[in-house]
């Protein structure tokens, strides 16, 4: 059994010995004393008497209450110290409960656990305490269709107030049209990059679907993995901290109290809520509005076209009201290419795509199903024919210094007829309404990332043809980092404020890699950076990637201009030709190897790079997969009525973290039954 002394010790936090140094005031008759205490107290045939008499010997009462004023003092240090460490827990809101939310959650349930393992006792307190607001009744955010996310508390509460009062009624077209108006995904959709690069470390596909799985995969499949992910290990995951069908109103920052001031409302209950947090983290995604350029909107309204006008986040659940029919896609990236795939399958009559700068996905594609798509490259929308029907093009280019079109003298004019609907593939505003003006520092968002005057490009193959070519002094860097008043979704002039925006092909390891360094800074195992530190980071980056020819193709435009001037029989255009293929490689490379920084700068337990900065086994695998992701191969003749990207196969490429091979698809992606996705694989 073990003495008095060190009963009373026992448990408490080892600075407390420190503090509260017992020992040395105690005579040696007091030491005397405690070993009789021990005696008394180990002595199997001792008996209550014996113990009174040791606690009320006159000579000994002394010590008695030397030791209990001992013992209140530690226990009151311990009391003192556990809840000051309470106190010292930061407290996290997260707007949005999409993939940043879960993952944020998901990290700091990853750490908890690692530290519970290892009895961590310091860490765990040091843990976040974390809320989540999300305005749906389900986690996911744009990964849940605009069909499921509708399933929400406004949706309810309009049917319960129509029932209550008939003369709702009138109003549900126009309300309705309030719940409708998502930026989800469409039920059918799948991903257009690589499945692979969609893989996570700790819950591998393998894991989930107990199968191969293919390289491209639907939309649904995913969701469903990355919620197995979160919830495998607890089932209560979003029950502990997830406020669901609750929206966030507004969000401010009181420096005296450094606190964040979160605003929101119970879609349920209309019950207002007022919050102070220590770190807030926007997760409410890159894809929050709609984005429609008024230009070419004015000049359809204007022309008075009689087709359906909508967004691409609008049409994939409707899509099939325009079979036989043709149709015209503004914008040339993803959106436009998987809509335009939809309504091959579908059995629209003709798909026009209006390439504005003509670099997007839909460029790359050499082939369409059938031959149905037709991607308009040089030309200007410039009014409305045929009664409302009809659409008219004008020969032009598009200067990228100037951000604008400039219609060629004498050009050629191009009347599309019976254009059934303009479907806007143009992408998608923040939405950041609720985030107060005060947040926002006007000085970081007009940082200067202009070149040295003295700047010359890194020597390439296309350098000894085009020569020096100055740099635009607006270079858009978003593409490099979200937006220019972020370093690492660090806002720059307030670093507790954090935002989760991805701007790259893999979107959700991005997120993951993300997650693990806000909590990193909020833990304090990763330094932040000052201000003008990050500033200086930003621009070194911008610098280097200036020398990338695939990257400087997408932030300047001055050196955009002058390679879309090249013929277009110039071996630039040629995917085939080593120096092509050597700037490609470069390219992705670069953002492989940017990828990796990443990953070692926010602490993750993943690693794609070897000590001297080179790509490791599991960074070449991946930079293997994410090439041939962004690759449109040309078909073989006898497949140009079926092929897309989506049937492309190649069991080269395996899992980064399980070495599992993907499978082709059972049947023509074309000839799939998108109601039911259980017999794709």
């Amino acid at each position: 059994m073990p003495s008095l002394t060190s009963a009373l010790y026992s448990g408490l936090p080892s600075s407390v010995f420190d503090a509260v140094a017992a020992a040395p005031y105690l005579s040696h008759d007091h030491e005397e004393a405690f070993s009789d205490s021990d005696a008394i107290l180990t002595d199997d045939s001792s008996n209550l008497n014996r113990i009174m008499a040791f606690l009320f010997d006159p000579e000994k009462l002394s010590l008695v209450v030397a030791m209990a004023v001992i013992a209140v003092t530690l226990l009151l240090a311990s009391i003192h110290r556990l809840m000051s460490t309470m106190k010292a827990r930061p407290t996290v809101v997260i707007i949005g409960c999409g993939p940043t939310g879960m993952f944020f959650m998901h990290a700091v349930a990853l750490r908890r656990q690692k530290m519970e393992e290892e009895g961590d006792v310091k860490g765990l307190a040091k843990l976040p305490e974390v809320t989540c607001f999300e305005k749906s009744s389900q986690p996911g955010g744009v990964w849940r269709s605009a069909q499921e996310a509708q399933s929400n508390a406004v949706a309810r509460k309009h049917k319960e107030e129509c029932a209550s009062n008939p003369s709702m009624e009138e109003k549900k077209d126009e309300q309705q049209g309030d719940v409708e108006e998502s930026t989800n995904m469409y039920e059918g959709l799948w991903t257009n990059g690589h499945g692979l690069l969609l893989e996570m470390f700790d819950y591998t596909f393998d894991d989930h679907f107990k199968r191969p799985v293919l390289s491209y995969m639907p939309r649904a499949a995913i969701l469903d993995y990355i919620l197995a992910r979160v919830t495998r290990n607890n089932p209560n995951f979003f029950n502990d901290n997830t406020l669901f069908e609750t929206s966030v109103d507004k969000v401010t920052y009181d420096k005296k109290i450094k606190k964040f001031i979160v605003t929101s409302t119970d879609l349920v209950t209309s019950k207002v809520s007022v919050g102070e947090y220590d770190k807030c983290i926007y997760g409410a995604g890159s894809n929050g509005k709609m984005k429609i350029p008024k230009s070419l909107r004015n000049i359809l309204i204007k022309g008075n076209y009689q087709g359906q006008i909508m967004h691409s986040s609008e049409a994939g659940n409707c899509l099939d009201k325009f079979r036989g029919k043709r149709v015209l896609f503004i914008g040339d990236s993803s959106s436009a290419e998987d809509l335009a795939l939809m309504g091959c399958k579908l059995g629209l009559e003709r798909i026009y795509i209006y390439s504005r700068q003509g670099r997007g996905t839909c460029c790359e594609t050499y082939c369409w199903p059938s031959n149905k798509v037709e991607v308009l490259y040089d030309q200007e929308l410039t009014g409305v024919t045929q009664n409302g029907k009809g659409l008219r093009f004008v020969e032009s280019h598009f200067n990228a210094k100037k951000s604008r079109y400039e219609r060629e003298k004498h050009g050629e004019v191009n009347d599309l007829e019976d254009i059934d609907a303009v479907i806007f593939c143009t992408g998608y505003h923040l939405n950041d309404d609720m985030m107060d003006k005060s947040l926002f520092n006007k000085e970081d968002s007009n940082i200067d990332f202009r070149m040295p005057k003295n700047w010359r490009m890194k020597e390439n193959a296309l350098t000894s043809e085009l020569g020096h070519i100055k740099p635009h002094k607006h270079l858009d860097i978003d593409t490099l980092f979200g937006t220019s008043y972020h370093y690492g979704g660090l806002d720059l002039s307030n670093p507790n404020l954090m935002y989760s925006i991805d701007c790259t092909d893999y979107p959700l390891l991005e997120i993951d890699i993300r997650s693990w360094f806000f909590l990193g800074c909020i833990l304090g195992e990763i330094t932040i950076p000052s201000r003008a530190e990050m500033i200086y980071e930003m621009r070194k980056t911008c610098r280097e990637w200036m020398n990338i020819h695939g990257f400087r193709l997408e932030m300047d435009p001055n050196y955009r201009m002058q390679c879309y001037k090249l013929e277009d029989d110039h071996w630039s255009n040629d995917s085939e030709d080593d120096r092509t293929k050597a700037m490609t490689d470069e390219y992705y490379r670069e953002s492989v190897l940017y990828l990796a920084e990443d990953m070692d700068s926010a602490l993750y337990p993943v690693s794609f790079c070897t000590s001297d900065w080179r790509l490791n086994d599991d960074g070449e695998k991946f930079c293997d997969i994410y090439k041939i992701s962004s690759h449109r191969l040309e078909h073989h003749p006898d497949e140009v009525d079926w092929r897309t990207f989506r049937d492309y196969h190649n069991d080269k490429y395996t899992s980064i973290y399980s070495g599992a091979k993907v499978i082709p698809l059972k049947q023509h992606w074309m000839d799939i039954d998108e109601s039911n996705l259980s017999t794709v694989f």
